[in-house]
């Protein structure tokens, strides 16, 4: 079953508009993760939105330390060429084995 990894900002935004039962629903069947530093952003974020409490505490939402998937200067590089940014990764489960620290 592939797994999603997700950056801060798809997961504040559906925690925000108090919709992450239609995120759950989406990804039923598929495994969802959260690494360890956006779990942190979610929480500096608290303050001002206290929705995201619900995704820190979604049961079905792992969080992992995870690390960086290119070293920091290649991964600055490869950022640079792109045109959007990646909020939200699709990787199989023994690659996010050897990701996870």
């Amino acid at each position: 079953m592939p797994v999603f990894v997700f950056d801060t900002g798809p997961l504040s935004h559906f925690a925000r508009a108090q919709r992450l039962d239609a995120l759950k629903t989406i990804l039923a069947g598929h495994t969802a993760v959260v690494p360890k530093s956006v779990v942190d952003e979610l929480k500096q974020g608290l303050h001002l939105h206290k929705e995201l409490t619900s995704v820190i505490e979604a049961d079905w939402i792992e969080h992992r330390q995870i690390r960086p998937f290119l070293p920091w200067p290649a991964l600055v590089a490869n950022l640079m060429r792109r045109t959007q940014h990646l909020s939200v990764s699709h990787v199989e489960p023994q690659q996010l084995d050897r990701l996870s620290a």
